[in-house]
């Protein structure tokens, strides 16, 4: 990760540097704690991948520190969405422009979403030597819910080939419940928003229903919902006391932060449940409420890796099997572990390389049109 960071430092990352958002209401720490959120996925899947070259059985690491590395880190890439979207609800007392909303998540979402589904599909058929292995009508009901800007997630076949949702490191389930929260939550939730103190009462009551049942019935549909309102609740509860940013400067939330991560790290097998996530919902408050790490999630390299993240997250399952596609360096990586963490470094340096490169050729792009669209939208809708 450090080399990641250090590489992401350079002349040639400066095409990510924040610009197209800088003017919008957000927190800047959560522009750096992306960079490491999703390298952190990504190094949590390469351990996966360790094991699953060797048996070829895809399961959680026998580490506490891997496992958590990628849990904890899904966790907080939740509560960002429910504390950013939840804020735009405050601010605007309810009453979003949800037309222009949906459009946008599209256009954000779509462009890296498309391209890596097109790459998978690529390697699928690579794998199948290009030859149709089943009826046209069978593969297009296969192909059908990959349309759905990552509602759906890959079927357990495609042309035959199987488990086709791991050559993305099974990554495109977390779309699953990013729609969710738009289409459902967001728009159930922003009646609240609309009384003085109607969002407090509502994110507060919702996290505490959501970890009375996650601790009953615990699933992952509620893992996310907790995470969802975890994030929604700090957004709430900072728009009524400043009391932590009286009493506690940086270094106390810095070192705060860093013991509740050390617990965390080292104690628990899982982050989906109720006192990981209340640990990690702690953490997150002290981050939007002004924890740097000592500076850390400020730093140039970590915003950058943080601009790429979508790209870094959803490319970085294609990045493990490119590189591990050819035998000679997997039996190369598979040989001693500092071989293979050698092996993750390059496949790492590739993927933050691909990623700037995706976010310059389609992300930007798909923001850019996104937002011309929804001037168009405001236009005939005001001329009517």
């Amino acid at each position: 990760m450090a080399i990641v960071l250090a590489y992401a430092g350079m002349p040639l990352f400066s095409a990510a540097d924040i610009v197209w958002h800088d003017q919008a209401p957000r927190t800047s720490t959560l522009d750096g704690l992306r960079g490491f959120l999703a390298t952190g996925v990504f190094f949590h899947h390469a351990s996966i991948y360790y094991l699953f070259l060797r048996t070829g059985v895809w399961k959680l690491p026998p580490s506490f520190f891997y496992t958590q590395l990628g849990q904890s880190s899904v966790s907080l890439f939740f509560m960002i969405t429910g504390y950013l979207f939840w804020g735009k609800a405050i601010r605007g007392r309810g009453r979003l422009d949800w037309k222009a909303l949906y459009v946008g998540r599209i256009f954000r979402i779509a462009p890296l979403y498309y391209l890596a589904i097109l790459l998978m599909l690529f390697a699928v058929f690579l794998q199948t030597r290009f030859t149709l292995l089943q009826s046209a009508s069978t593969l297009l009901r296969q192909l059908a819910p990959l349309t759905l800007f990552g509602f759906k997630n890959p079927g357990q076949t495609i042309n035959t080939y199987r488990d086709p949702g791991l050559i993305l490191a099974g990554v495109t389930w977390t779309l699953h419940y990013e729609w969710l929260f738009y289409l459902i939550v967001l728009p159930v939730s922003a009646f609240f928003a609309r009384l003085p103190r109607g969002h407090l009462g509502l994110s507060l009551t919702g996290l505490a229903i959501c970890f009375v049942m996650i601790t009953h019935t615990p699933s992952i549909n509620w893992v996310a919902a907790t995470d969802f309102f975890a994030g929604m609740a700090c957004v709430s509860v900072q728009q009524h006391t400043t009391w932590l940013d009286k009493h506690l400067d940086d270094r106390a939330k810095s070192i705060i932060t860093i013991g509740l991560l050390t617990l965390l790290f080292s104690n628990f097998d899982t982050a989906y449940a109720a006192i990981p996530i209340l640990m990690l919902g702690t953490l997150f408050f002290l981050i939007t409420s002004g924890c740097t790490l000592f500076g850390l999630l400020l730093t140039r390299a970590a915003r950058r890796l943080g601009e790429i993240s979508y790209g870094i997250y959803i490319f970085q399952g294609l990045a493990l099997y490119a590189i591990f596609y050819f035998i000679p360096l997997r039996n190369f990586a598979l040989s001693s572990a500092p071989h293979y963490w050698m092996t993750i470094a390059i496949a790492g340096l590739g993927l933050v390389t691909f990623a700037l490169f995706a976010h310059i050729a389609f992300e930007l792009p798909g923001i850019k049109a996104g937002k011309t669209l929804i001037k168009k939208l405001r236009k005939k809708t005001a001329a009517k």
